[in-house]
């Protein structure tokens, strides 16, 4: 790019997948995760983790019917303090990962939600997907 007038669209994906979603990119962005585990603590965080890839997989969002199938499926996980799924969302929100959108959530951000689909999205089961067990 040295020497020329112009940037080609090429350019602009390279830098952005490159450095903006590479290694570079995962320093920058990294302080919204770890804020999330200071506030909502292990439980609400390995919650979290969840919604936000389930939104960055599916398009970039988390319709009512994943967050209602998420609430089972955080409920009958064996956690001795869970956090409310309404909670999570609520930090979610207000941290600026997530916005309303229709009747679900979507990402306020497009880099936000491809960094996250790269960082945890390659191995990630969305939960229509999985097998949830109601406890009695």
């Amino acid at each position: 790019m040295a020497g020329r007038r112009y940037v080609s669209l090429e350019d602009v994906e390279r830098v952005y997948n490159g450095e903006m979603l590479g290694v570079r990119g995962q320093a920058d962005l990294d302080h919204y995760e770890g804020r999330l585990k200071l506030v909502l603590g292990p439980a609400g965080y390995r919650n979290a983790l969840d919604l936000l890839t389930e939104a960055a997989v599916c398009d970039g969002l988390l319709t009512r019917d994943s967050i209602d199938r998420f609430g089972a499926y955080f409920r009958a996980r064996e956690v001795a303090d869970p956090v409310p799924i309404d909670d999570v969302l609520r930090v979610l929100e207000h941290d600026g990962y997530l916005e309303p959108r229709g009747d679900g959530y979507g990402f306020v951000s497009g880099l936000l939600e491809d960094w996250w689909r790269a960082r945890h999205g390659r191995y990630f089961v969305p939960i229509a997907q999985r097998a949830v067990q109601h406890r009695a």
